[in-house]
Parts: C-alpha cells; structure tokens; sequence
C-alpha cells in the first residue's frame, strides 16, 4: 500500500482521518481533468471522422469506434485516474509526515 507509509507519526492512529480529509479533494479534481480528457478525446474522434480527408482511413475509424476499443479506453482511463488519485494522496500524506516531523 502505498499511501499508509507515508501517513503522520503513528499511521495506524491518523490514516484514516488524514485519508478521508485528502481523498475528495484529490480525487475530484482528478477525475474532472481524467473523464474531461476523455470526452476530449471523443469529440476529437468525432470531428476526425466526418473530415473529407478519412475515406483513406476507414480501417483506423473502424477500430476507433468499435465498442472494445471504447471500453478498453475507458478501462484504461479510469484505472489511470484512480492510480493518481492514490499518488496524488500519498504524496500529500508524504509532506504532512515531514510537517509532523519538523513541529
């Protein structure tokens, strides 16, 4: 695990507290700028395929907009948010061990 040893002190006494208080914060603004990204993405795919230009294309757009290549991107990016989400965590409890540590 990858946030408790970064925790205060004591982590057995303060994770909880110092997780909960971190989580909303860090995981809202991630998965604002994550699911944003993907919808990006979309409306970029969206745009791409209604261009003149893709009729030379068509095998990519096929694989673009098959249903496996949507769920595997939706995979990927909600285990990429969730992966930061816990970085993002750990880092904080990280600087509030050194805070804890320097008072």
């Amino acid at each position: 695990m990858f946030c408790l040893p970064n925790c205060r002190i004591e982590p057995r006494k303060n994770f909880l507290v110092d997780f909960g208080c971190l989580y909303a914060p860090a995981s809202l603004t991630t998965i604002v700028i994550a699911w944003g990204s993907y919808y990006a993405l979309m409306g970029l795919m969206s745009l791409l395929a209604n261009t003149p230009a893709t009729a030379n294309v068509a095998w990519a757009l096929r694989l673009l907009y098959s249903e496996r290549f949507l769920d595997m991107l939706g995979v990927v990016f909600v285990t990429g948010s969730t992966a930061v989400v816990f970085y993002r965590i750990g880092m904080r409890l990280a600087s509030i061990a050194e805070i804890g540590r320097d008072a």
